[in-house]
């Protein structure tokens, strides 16, 4: 070929329902231009089928636009809407932060997204878009999501189910050809179970149906039973046989691969939100479910999880006698915080005569112990006041420990009830030291609750704790003594006891 006959090649196939297609390199013909663009339109070579009006191209993606208002029938008149947005041929796009107003446009719904978005729930509205957005937030509030707004018109949703992680994002965009302005909400499940993540999307349009241009009038505004994970599972339908039990406990302590425990582990979970199912894991036994949970707290973030769910499951049974030494805490003895918190003040206080008192209390998941402990606590602390007038004190306690504390200073617990310090040894106890207090699930401190000892304390309670911050994380709430903590809490109160001639009782 010439270069004169190549200076604008098309590639074209040839071919009839009876013969062979034919490949052949040509020029293009002087009349025969099936699409026409403009100067700085597409300009890279094409694909062109005979007799169908159709291109593909190489063009950069800046051309794609044109592409997408392409007719597949040239002869037929558009409607006026369609020709209005080829003439203008602009996008709606994120206006630039410079701009003196820095508003951001609802982006419009380009004709390839048309073919993907079959694949996602969604619903039309014709409302404006800030209601939309507005009303989209407050459906999601009531069941606790993390959502963060992205470009405005875009919500990437994180939501813990039953211990379960489900992510999603919720995007408005604009759609075209019609006679109004309308839009479309589309739900995209990123990770995590379909059917949880059905179940909340219906539940999300019923609270929205005054944006909902086709609303689900007969959906639930709230979780079904099996999905919510306040409510306990009551009846026949959710118990399990002993048998089940035994092999379930049994699967969790094999050697199995990672997606199939995961599988497993999450069936004992969802059972174990009905009381004779916690029961019956007891029974048949004990000490293998024990051993389950236990390397389940010491393995990755979501078996972990999993784990505390378990845990809190059991330990709504405060009152009941199966559930008061199903794990037990820390053995006697000062425990994990409290031997290191002792030794650091004792080398903080060089010079001072320094002791400690073990308080005799039955730490477990019920915490029922935390009563009879502070009433320990409190005939420790007036007996060894009454021998030696001299000795000051330092308070302080490890989870339940801390509720022991709690109780003895005189604030108000849910965890039961015991005698209290007098106040007239306010003066000598110079600091009281807590972590992972369960105080401060109630919206409470030691600082907002105790007038007479809310300056003397120094709570710690790490992010993702999941006795004082309502988290998830238990290895937040095992790693005090080795994160600084309890370092730091013995420097604070050693500061506090420092100037004192007399002796330290801790």
């Amino acid at each position: 070929m010439s270069d004169s006959n190549t200076s604008a090649p098309i590639f074209q196939i040839q071919g009839t329902l009876d013969d062979e297609l034919q490949l052949e390199f040509a020029p293009p013909s002087s009349g025969g231009a099936i699409y026409i663009t403009e100067d700085d339109a597409v300009s890279s070579p094409v694909t062109q089928y005979r007799d169908i009006p159709f291109e593909f191209t190489t063009a950069s993606m800046d051309h794609l636009e044109t592409l997408d208002n392409l007719s597949f029938f040239p002869t037929a008149k558009q409607p006026a809407g369609d020709q209005q947005q080829y003439q203008s041929k602009q996008k709606q796009m994120t206006a630039s932060p410079l701009s003196p107003s820095g508003a951001v446009e609802v982006p419009v719904k380009e004709g390839w997204d048309s073919v993907f978005s079959a694949a996602y729930l969604s619903f039309p509205s014709t409302a404006n878009p800030e209601k939309i957005m507005t009303s989209l937030q407050n459906a999601l509030t009531p069941f606790d999501c993390t959502v963060r707004i992205e470009n405005r018109w875009t919500l990437r949703v994180s939501w813990l189910c039953v211990a379960e992680e489900i992510a999603f994002s919720v995007s408005l965009v604009q759609e075209q050809g019609h006679s109004r302005l309308q839009y479309e909400v589309a739900f995209r499940r990123e990770f995590g179970d379909e059917a949880v993540f059905l179940q909340l999307v219906e539940c999300v349009r019923a609270r929205c149906s005054d944006v909902d241009m086709e609303p689900l009038f007969f959906a639930e505004v709230t979780l079904e039973p099996w999905l919510d994970a306040k409510q306990e599972l009551k009846g026949r339908r959710y118990a399990i046989a002993d048998t089940e039990a035994a092999q379930l406990i049994k699967e969790m302590n094999a050697q199995l691969d990672a997606d199939t425990l995961y599988e497993v582990i999450k069936v004992v979970k969802n059972h174990c939100r009905h009381r004779g199912n916690r029961r019956l894991f007891l029974e048949v036994d004990r000490s293998g479910f024990a051993q389950a949970l236990k390397w389940m707290l010491a393995d990755s973030e979501v078996l972990a999880r999993f784990a505390v769910f378990i845990l809190l499951q059991y330990a709504k049974e405060s009152g009941d006698d199966e559930s008061d030494d199903i794990f037990s805490g820390e053995a006697a003895g000062l425990g994990i915080c409290g031997k290191p918190l002792v030794s650091g003040i004792t080398s903080n206080l060089a010079g001072m005569s320094v002791s400690s008192y073990a308080v005799d209390y039955l730490a477990s998941m019920s915490q029922t112990s935390a009563g009879p402990g502070a009433t320990d606590m409190t005939k420790h602390v007036v007996s060894v006041a009454q021998e030696c007038p001299d000795t000051v004190f330092v308070l302080g306690g490890y989870s339940q420990g801390a509720s022991v504390t709690d109780i003895s200073i005189g604030i108000e617990t849910t965890l039961g009830s015991g005698d209290t310090i007098p106040e007239t040894l306010s003066s000598r106890i110079k600091a009281i030291v807590t972590f992972g207090n369960p105080l401060k699930l109630t919206g409470q401190t030691i600082k907002s609750a105790s007038p007479t000892y809310g300056s003397k304390s120094f709570e710690f309670c790490n992010t993702g704790d999941p006795v004082c911050g309502n988290g998830f994380n238990v290895m937040a709430h095992l790693t005090y003594a080795t994160d600084g903590s309890v370092k730091t809490a013995a420097e604070k109160a050693s500061t506090l006891v420092k100037g004192s001639t007399r002796s330290l009782r801790a």
